[in-house]
């Protein structure tokens, strides 16, 4: 591919030609241009690397160091110790919420429930923390409704619930309407 621009030599010349009459003028002028010698740069320094270390025989890798054993005994008596709390916070809490609660790591509190067969609440999801507060909003105006003494017909056609929905929000949060109105 030709080029359309003057090439990298032709370019250069122009500039080269300009340095040239500039130094022709500054000699003519009574100038001196000094030799200053060959700049001698220091030689790099000696490459140094790390030796690696021995390795270890097989039979010596098996054998964890006796700081370690005592690491994990500490762990395990830890473990041993918190196991009780954890049984009666994993009933109404999450994981989560337990190792805030204990100042844990939920890496711990996992292994204790594997040792010690402890399930934990299932961490709600963002659906159901919306249906959560939701249900709150509902619980206070079916709570009205009782003050006013509604029967439990009349407040479930005056909320427009669903009656799966007014069931479940009755049962949460202790709301025990009427069936009938007493006279």
């Amino acid at each position: 591919m030709i080029s359309h621009e003057l090439s990298a030599v032709e370019a250069n010349s122009r500039t080269s030609a300009m340095l040239a009459t500039q130094i022709e003028q500054f000699l003519a002028g009574g100038g001196r241009i000094q030799d200053l010698g060959e700049v001698q740069t220091a030689p790099m320094p000696l490459r140094r690397e790390v030796e690696p270390a021995p390795r270890a025989s097989k039979k010596a890798r098996n054998i964890p160091p006796k700081e370690y054993l005592d690491r994990e005994g500490r762990r395990e008596a830890k473990r041993k110790e918190l196991a009780p709390q954890v049984r009666v916070l994993a009933e109404t809490l999450n994981i989560s919420q337990i190792a805030a609660r204990l100042g844990v790591s939920r890496r711990m509190l996992d292994t204790i429930g594997r040792e010690f067969k402890i399930t934990f609440k299932p961490a709600p999801t963002g659906a159901q923390l919306a249906a959560m507060a939701r249900d709150k909003v509902f619980a206070e105006r079916l709570g009205a409704f009782l003050k006013i003494g509604l029967t439990r017909r009349q407040a479930l056609v005056r909320s427009e619930l669903d009656y799966r929905v007014f069931n479940r929000i009755c049962k949460t949060y202790g709301l025990q309407f009427p069936e009938k109105l007493e006279s």
